[in-house]
């Protein structure tokens, strides 16, 4: 069975165990971004405008809130106002907290890693008088057994059927190069068979401080650029520096938003175009790039969908 990762984000969103997911992919099918920002500032205001001024380019935000002194109640506030706005979700990396700062009371999604923090936060989120039950997911972190397993992104069999055993908790993983998705449809991975119906999301972190580079079976692995780890199987790319570090973040938003978006539409499957007749002419339908025309009879060149190169002619495909 080839992965799902290779479906249309909305087809995933129809049919994914973990409400949160079903969100991420219609919020990514909606707004067509799959970057996740995650800027690294050491207060709420600069935090609060870079949500602002980016939000509507991405379809989350980690926050990085142990890094700023002055997070608070009204921090939470503000940036769950901006996320309604924007449309997008909030996105942090588990750590201990009390009170109504605790991650799980704020965040949407929550990145832990394989060990007692992960078993912890399973037991709280799955628990019955849990109050936010349904809209909290969990993203593992590679388990760090050295740099080249972290760079790889190393799960263990055991880490991953505990994601498999709590999939409406679990929504997937963060590693580099799509390795979790690309190991599956290969059958490389050794860690078990998928079943029919597994769809976890995969995430990988981009930008010069976390770019991989180790060698792995003959090759090198280094993928700087956010379409290199969507081609490579990722779902959603998670930006910091590279965005934030910017002179014109707009501006390097904008290009890091084209690159992985056309990755992942150039890696759905090869679907042929219906030529239906319309009066006089010959029209293209379902398109998903642009309308084209050719009079009755005539032989235009034309393209697949995903720009693949084709002939059309008056009596179809």
């Amino acid at each position: 069975m080839a992965s799902k990762y290779r479906l249309p984000f909305r087809a995933r969103a129809a049919t994914h165990p973990n409400l949160v997911a079903r969100r991420l992919f219609q919020i990514a099918d909606t707004k067509r971004t799959n970057l996740i920002l995650s800027p690294e500032f050491k207060d709420s205001e600069s935090l609060l405008r870079c949500a602002d001024l980016l939000g509507a380019s991405i379809v989350a935000i980690q926050v990085n809130s142990a890094q700023i002194p002055n997070f608070s109640n009204t921090t939470i506030k503000v940036l769950k106002d901006l996320a309604t706005q924007h449309n997008f979700l909030i996105c942090e990396t588990y750590h201990e907290r009390k009170g109504p700062l605790r991650v799980e009371n704020w965040a949407d999604i929550i990145v832990a890693t394989p060990g007692d923090a992960l078993t912890k936060l399973l037991k709280t989120i799955s628990a019955p008088d849990f109050p936010w039950s349904g809209n909290r997911a969990i993203v593992v972190a590679p388990e760090l057994k050295g740099k080249r397993a972290a760079a790889l992104g190393y799960f263990s069999q055991s880490c991953v059927e505990d994601a498999r055993d709590n999939s409406a908790t679990v929504m997937g993983f963060i590693a580099p190069q799509g390795a979790y998705n690309t190991n599956r449809e290969r059958q490389h991975s050794g860690i078990g068979g998928p079943s029919e119906d597994e769809d976890f999301v995969h995430l990988t972190t981009i930008g010069p401080e976390h770019a991989p580079q180790v060698i792995a079976h003959d090759r090198l692995v280094y993928f700087p650029l956010a379409h290199g780890a969507v081609k490579a199987g990722s779902d959603f790319v998670v930006l910091g520096h590279i965005i934030c570090g910017a002179m014109d973040r707009l501006a390097a938003i904008r290009q890091c938003r084209a690159e992985a978006w056309g990755a992942y539409e150039e890696r759905l499957p090869l679907v042929k175009s219906v030529w239906v007749k319309k009066w006089e002419t010959w029209v293209k339908r379902p398109g998903f790039g642009e309308a084209e025309v050719q009079q009755r009879g005539q032989g235009v060149s034309g393209k697949f969908v995903n720009g693949r190169s084709c002939e059309y002619f008056g009596n179809g495909v």
